[in-house]
């Protein structure tokens, strides 16, 4: 891979990000005078050939933030945990109420037999 001046631009503009913070591919590509979606996607992927941790999120259509240390992927994950905590217990507990549910319907089955 033979790196250019918009593998450069990219990978400084992602180095420069605060900690955790995190920028739309639209706007990288703005901001690193990229023309066209499809050389920012083919720059993107060179950067993650490289062993160069590039994050792309799920929850946005071209988000990007840059991971350095295994510290900061340790306190990016923690905070998205965080973020859905609330849901997850929801679902355990919705779970557990069913599988109780289940439980006492496969009782009184039994019961009635």
């Amino acid at each position: 891979m033979k790196l250019t001046l918009d593998h450069q631009r990219v990978w400084d503009k992602l180095r420069m990000l605060p900690d955790g913070e995190r920028i739309l591919g639209t706007d990288l590509q703005f901001e690193c005078g990229i023309d066209d979606e499809r050389t920012l996607k083919r720059v993107m992927d060179d950067l993650r050939s490289a062993c160069l941790f590039v994050s792309g999120s799920k929850s946005k259509p071209m988000g990007y933030c840059e991971i350095r240390t295994v510290k900061e992927l340790d306190s990016y994950l923690k905070k998205r945990r965080q973020e859905h905590a609330g849901e997850l217990r929801k679902l355990d507990e919705m779970e557990r109420q069913w599988y109780d549910a289940q439980s006492e319907r496969m009782r009184l089955h039994d019961e009635a037999e």
